[in-house]
C-alpha cells in the first residue's frame, strides 16, 4: 500500500515535471486564485452571518423588552383581556414566529404561534436552543421590584437563512468568474512564452536531426527574438554543436557542454546559457512551490540574472502581482469597510478586474450613503425640522428597510407632540375646551396627561376669575349706588341750610327794628331782664347746636356703614383675586394689576366713609345736645313769657333784650355757614365714593372683557351669567338734576 502510494506520488511529481510551461503557469496561477477566492468566500459568508446575527438578537432584545413593558399593567391586574390587547399588535408582524405570556405562577396566559410552524412544547420552550430555525429570547416581566410574569419570544431565521445563501451563492458565482478571468489571462501570457519557445524547439530539433538549412522567421524585440538571433547565428557555426544546442533546445539541461579551447565562445555561451537556464528554473520552480505552499509575497529574483532570462523572470512577477494584488488590496478594504472606516476606495483595475473595483466602490457608496441619511436625519431633528424624513428610494433591500425603520421611529415620536401642540395653539386662541384623546403608551401618555391637567387647572381657575369678577361688579355697582344717594341727600340738606340761613338773616333784621321800637320799653322791662337774658344765653346755645343738627345724620350714619361693610368686602375680593392671580403664575399677570387697582379703590372708599361716618357721628352728638339745651330754653323761655305777659305795656324793657337777639342771630348764621360748608364736604366725599364705584365698575368691565376670549369646557361662554348674578346695574346721580344709567353686563 506504503510502494502504491509512493509509486503515484513519483508520477505526479514526473507529471508536473514534464507539464508544458503554460499548463504549468496556468496550474499555478487557477491553484492560487482559488485559494483566495475560497479565503475571500468565507471570510465574507462569516461577516455576514456575524452581522445579520447581531442585528436579529439586538431586534429580539428590543422587542422583548416593548412586549414585557406592554403586559405590566395587565399582569399587575390579573386582566387577561389587557395581556391579550397589548399583544396582539405584535402577532400582525412576520417577524414574530412565537409569542407567550405566563403568569408568577407560571400559568400560560397568552399563546401564538405562526401559522405553518410547529407547535412548541413545555420541554421545548425550556430548551429552546433545540429549536434550530428560530431564535427565542426569554424575559422577566417585574413590577416594582418584583417578578410578576414571564414573556417567551421567538422569531424566524429563515429571512437571514436566505440572505446567507443569498451571499453565499454570490461569492460563488463571483469567484468562479474571477477564476475564469485568471485563467484566461494565463492562457493568453503562457500562448505568448510558449508559442516562439516551441517554433524555436521545433527548428531546434531539425538542427538535432541534422537538418540545418532551417530558418528561425521568429522576429521580435523581446528575449525570445535574441534567442531566435543565437539560434540562427549557430546554425551557420556551430553544426559540429547541433547536437549539444538540440538538447538544450529540448529542455535538457543536464547536458555536458564541452569547451573546445578558450577561444569557442559558442562552447562557453552554450555553458552560460545552460547555468542560466538552470537557474532560471530552480527560480521559477522555487517560486511556484511558494505560491503553492500559500506564500503570496513569493516572487522570482530576476536581479540574478540578465538580459531575456531576467525579463522573463520580471515578466511572471508582474503577471502575479496582476493577480494577487487586487486580492490583497480588496480584502484590506473591506477590513476597513468593517471597522467602519469608508475613506479608502478601492483603485482602478484594468480589464475585466474592474468587477473587482465596481463591487468594492458599490458596497461603499451604499453604506456612505446610509450614514449620511442617518446623519441628516439626526442634525434635522436637533435643529427642530422633525418633518424631514430618510429618502427611501435611494436604497435598495435592507438599506430601504433601515430607512424606512427610521421614518417608522421618527414618525411615531412626532404624532404625541404634535397633538399636544395642536392643543397649545387653540389655548393661544383662548379655546381652553379641547384635550389631547390619543391613545399613547409611556412617556407619550405622561405627555397626554399633564396637557389635559393643565387644561383642566385652566379652566378651573378662569371659571372662579369669573365668579370674583361678577360680584365685584355687583358689589362696586351697589355701592355707586349708595354713593349717589348720599350726594343727593347731602345736596338737599345744603339747599334747606340756606333756606334757614335767609330766614334767619330776615329775624334778625325785624329784631333790629324791633329795638329801635322798644327803645321807649327798656326801663319797663327792667324787672325781665334777668330772667330774659337767661333765655337768650340758653337760646344762644340752644342755635349754635341747632345750626350743626343734620335732618338726614341718622340715615346717613346707617348708608356709610354699609359703605364702610362695601369697601371691607371689596379689598377682601381684591385680595383673594389677587391670590388667585399669583397662582395661575405668568396667565394672571393682567389680573393681578386688575386686583390691585380694585384693592386700592377699596380702600380709598373706606377711608372716605370712615371720615363721613366721623363726621356724621359728631352731628347726631351735636343734635343730642341741641335737644337738651332746646328743653332748658324752653322753660326759660316760659319764665321770659310769664314777664313779658306781666310787663305788656312796658315793651320798652325789651329793646336791649332783642339788640342781644339780633346779635345772637349773627352768631346763628355764622354757625350755619360752617354747617353748610361741612354739607359740601359731605357731598364731595359721596361723589368721590361714586366715581370710585363707577371706576371698579369700569376695571371689573374691562377684566371680563380680557377673560372672554376664553372658552371654557363647563360654560357655553366666558359671557354667561352665574346663577346668582343680579342682572344691570343702574346708578342714578341726581345731584347733577340729571339721571345717569351706567350698566355693566357681565
Amino acid at each position: 500500500m506504503h510502494f502504491e502510494n509512493a509509486c503515484l506520488l513519483l508520477e505526479s511529481k514526473m507529471f508536473l515535471k514534464n507539464m508544458k510551461i503554460k499548463f504549468k503557469m496556468l496550474v499555478s496561477f487557477v491553484t492560487a486564485i482559488v485559494g483566495v477566492m475560497t479565503a475571500v468566500m468565507l471570510i465574507t459568508t462569516n461577516l455576514t452571518e456575524k452581522a445579520v446575527t447581531t442585528n436579529l438578537n439586538s431586534s429580539l432584545e428590543v422587542m422583548s423588552h416593548a412586549i414585557a413593558n406592554s403586559v405590566v399593567a395587565g399582569l399587575d391586574f390579573g386582566d387577561q383581556n389587557e395581556v391579550n390587547s397589548a399583544v396582539s399588535s405584535f402577532t400582525s408582524q412576520e417577524l414574530f414566529s412565537f409569542i407567550s405570556v405566563t403568569d408568577a405562577e407560571g400559568k400560560e396566559i397568552f399563546r401564538y404561534r405562526k401559522n405553518g410552524l410547529e407547535n412548541l412544547a413545555a420541554n421545548q420552550l425550556a430548551d429552546l436552543a433545540a429549536v434550530s430555525d428560530e431564535m427565542f429570547r426569554q424575559l422577566p416581566v417585574e413590577s416594582n421590584g418584583a417578578k410578576i410574569g414571564m414573556v417567551t419570544v421567538g422569531i424566524s431565521l429563515a429571512e437571514r437563512n436566505q440572505i446567507l445563501s443569498s451571499t453565499r451563492n454570490s461569492t460563488i458565482i463571483l469567484a468562479l468568474g474571477v477564476t475564469a478571468i485568471f485563467v484566461i489571462i494565463t492562457m493568453f501570457v503562457a500562448n505568448m512564452i510558449s508559442k516562439p519557445i516551441k517554433t524555436i524547439t521545433d527548428i531546434s530539433k531539425k538542427f538535432a536531426l541534422g537538418d540545418l538549412s532551417q530558418k528561425i522567421t521568429i522576429q521580435s524585440g523581446d528575449e525570445i527574438g535574441s534567442l531566435a538571433d543565437s539560434f540562427r547565428e549557430m546554425a551557420a557555426a556551430q553544426r559540429e554543436k547541433a547536437e549539444m544546442a538540440n538538447q538544450i533546445a529540448q529542455g535538457n539541461l543536464s547536458v555536458e557542454i564541452k569547451v573546445v579551447s578558450e577561444d569557442d565562445t559558442l562552447g562557453k555561451a552554450m555553458m552560460t546559457m545552460k547555468e542560466s537556464l538552470s537557474n532560471m528554473s530552480l527560480d521559477l520552480y522555487g517560486t511556484i512551490e511558494a505560491q503553492k505552499s500559500g506564500d503570496l509575497d513569493a516572487r522570482c529574483e530576476p536581479g540574478k540574472f540578465q538580459g531575456a532570462y531576467a525579463d522573463l523572470l520580471k515578466g511572471v512577477n508582474d503577471a502575479l502581482d496582476a493577480v494577487i494584488n487586487p486580492l490583497s488590496d480588496g480584502i484590506n478594504i473591506l477590513h476597513e469597510y468593517a471597522a467602519g472606516n469608508l475613506k479608502s476606495q478601492m483603485r482602478v483595475l484594468p480589464g475585466k478586474q474592474f468587477i473587482l473595483t465596481e463591487g468594492l466602490n458599490t458596497i461603499r457608496k451604499n453604506l456612505q450613503s446610509l450614514i449620511d441619511e442617518g446623519t441628516m436625519l439626526s442634525k434635522s431633528a436637533e435643529e427642530g425640522r422633525l418633518q424631514i424624513r430618510g429618502d427611501v428610494t435611494k436604497f435598495e433591500g435592507g438599506y430601504r428597510e433601515v430607512i424606512h425603520g427610521i421614518n417608522n421611529i421618527v414618525e411615531n415620536i412626532l404624532k404625541p407632540v404634535n397633538e399636544a401642540t395642536d392643543c397649545l395653539k387653540e389655548m393661544a386662541t383662548g379655546n381652553l375646551r379641547v384635550s389631547v384623546t390619543g391613545d399613547y403608551q409611556g412617556d407619550h401618555a405622561i405627555m397626554k396627561d399633564a396637557t389635559n391637567r393643565t387644561l383642566d387647572v385652566l379652566n378651573e381657575v378662569l371659571s372662579q376669575v369669573s365668579q370674583v369678577v361678577d360680584e365685584v361688579a355687583s358689589g362696586a355697582g351697589q355701592v355707586s349706588t349708595s354713593s349717589y344717594s348720599l350726594s343727593d341727600g347731602a345736596t338737599k340738606q345744603a339747599s334747606a341750610i340756606q333756606q334757614i340761613t335767609a330766614s334767619l338773616a330776615d329775624i334778625a333784621s325785624q329784631t333790629k327794628k324791633n329795638a329801635e321800637n322798644a327803645e321807649q320799653a327798656n326801663q319797663i322791662a327792667g324787672s325781665t331782664k334777668n330772667s330774659a337774658e337767661e333765655g337768650n344765653k340758653q337760646m344762644k346755645n340752644m342755635l349754635k347746636a341747632m345750626t350743626e343738627i343734620n335732618t338726614s345724620s341718622g340715615e346717613i350714619s346707617k348708608i356709610i356703614k354699609s359703605i364702610d361693610e362695601i369697601a371691607f368686602q371689596t379689598n377682601l375680593l381684591a385680595l383673594n383675586a389677587a391670590v388667585e392671580a399669583a397662582r395661575a403664575g405668568v396667565h394672571g399677570k393682567g389680573f393681578a394689576v386688575v386686583a390691585e387697582e380694585v384693592r386700592n379703590l377699596a380702600q380709598r372708599s373706606a377711608r372716605a366713609a370712615q371720615e363721613t361716618a366721623q363726621l356724621i357721628e359728631d352731628s347726631v352728638n351735636k343734635v343730642e345736645n341741641g335737644s337738651k339745651i332746646a328743653n332748658m330754653t324752653a322753660k326759660a323761655l316760659t319764665e321770659i313769657v310769664t314777664g313779658v305777659t306781666k310787663v305788656s305795656d312796658f315793651i320798652g324793657e325789651i329793646a336791649g333784650a332783642s339788640n342781644e337777639q339780633a346779635q345772637g342771630l349773627e352768631q346763628i348764621n355764622a354757625g350755619m355757614a360752617q354747617v353748610e360748608n361741612v354739607t359740601h364736604t359731605n357731598t364731595a366725599h359721596a361723589e368721590e365714593s361714586a366715581s370710585a364705584a363707577e371706576e371698579l365698575s369700569n376695571q371689573s368691565s374691562s377684566l371680563k372683557t380680557m377673560l372672554s376670549r376664553f372658552k371654557l369646557k363647563n360654560r357655553e361662554n366666558f359671557d354667561e351669567k352665574p346663577a346668582n348674578y343680579s342682572g344691570n346695574i343702574t346708578v342714578v346721580n341726581e345731584n347733577a338734576n340729571a339721571t345717569e344709567q351706567d350698566a355693566w353686563s357681565f
